[in-house]
């Protein structure tokens, strides 16, 4: 298994749901027919899938003694 910081994996988790966050607003702003729809909500599929995984990294690490907030309260 990779590792990596607990700063570093709290700017992952940050920067992934920035990038969510960004493409949620612009599918609520398109149409179903228009060109991209697929691709982008997919793209969120896979984002959205990523910042699970990570939640789970952060709350393992949490469970191991890191004195860390709920992963719900710092990132929601």
């Amino acid at each position: 298994m990779v590792e990596i910081t607990i700063p570093c994996l709290i700017v992952a988790i940050q920067a992934v749901r920035r990038r969510a966050d960004e493409e949620r607003a612009q599918l609520g702003a398109m149409g179903e027919d228009d060109e991209g729809v697929e691709g982008l909500s997919l793209s969120l599929s896979d984002l959205e899938k990523t910042l699970n995984e990570l939640h789970d990294v952060y709350d393992k690490a949490r469970s191991q003694g890191y004195e860390l907030p709920p992963s719900d309260s710092l990132f929601r």
